[in-house]
């Protein structure tokens, strides 16, 4: 997994949504760099992270996340993140709270009790994703501009699915939490923010070292601005 590493202070990730990458976050990086090191990684198939065999899913994508955070950051870190990136943000919050100082969701969905898998309003013109973001993908993209519809096909299928975050579990969710969205998009999210937010947490360190990986490389650039990070 690639990503970009600038700053120095307490970690912060920050999780892009689907069908873009890291450079999503690209004016606000060097802002949020004079005050936290930010770590800033490409998902699987975005961006300079080549894509693997087989669908995206938001548990995969979570176990990534996961495993960076072990592996690179070693220690628990405040987390951002958009559309998809949100999704995941909040399974790593549920499944991983020792890893997770506090979470910023920015448009995250949960699934509804009457939600319904494959539901039209979730479909999107992958045509038209393709030919506004194909030229970008491929500039810095591994697999070639050519991969791209294959990327945002795998994204829409996932997101055709829905969020796997269940209503009900947003109050397992133990991190101070801040919860950015559109009424318009997100119907009955506004009702749980309370939830989101209730509590006091106290995260862990994790108790055992971070494990060497070829998986995660860091961007060459930074690499040079922060000897101490490697």
């Amino acid at each position: 997994m690639w990503y970009d590493e600038r700053g120095g202070g307490e970690p912060l990730v920050l999780l892009h949504g689907g069908a873009v990458d890291s450079r999503f976050f690209a004016a606000s990086i060097d802002l949020l760099a004079d005050r936290f090191r930010v770590f800033a990684p490409d998902a699987r198939g975005h961006g300079r992270t080549p894509d693997v065999e087989g669908p995206f899913t938001h548990a995969a994508l979570a176990r990534d996340a996961i495993a960076f955070l072990e592996t690179v950051v070693s220690r628990p870190a405040h987390l951002v993140g958009h559309g998809e990136g949100a999704s995941v943000a909040m399974h790593v919050g549920l499944r991983r709270p020792d890893l997770v100082n506090q979470l910023v969701v920015i448009g995250g969905d949960v699934r509804r009790d009457d939600h319904v898998p494959g539901d039209s309003q979730n479909r999107v013109d992958v045509g038209a994703v393709v030919a506004a973001f194909g030229a970008s993908y491929g500039e810095v993209s591994p697999d070639g501009e050519e991969h791209y519809r294959v990327v945002v096909e795998k994204d829409v299928e996932m997101l055709a699915e829905g969020p796997t975050v269940m209503q009900s579990e947003l109050g397992g969710i133990t991190s101070r939490t801040l919860v950015m969205a559109l009424a318009t998009t997100m119907p009955c999210r506004w009702s749980t923010r309370s939830r989101c937010t209730e509590g006091s947490p106290t995260p862990s360190w994790p108790s055992s070292p971070a494990r060497p990986t070829s998986w995660f490389r860091r961007s060459r650039r930074c690499a040079t601005r922060s000897s101490s990070s490697s």
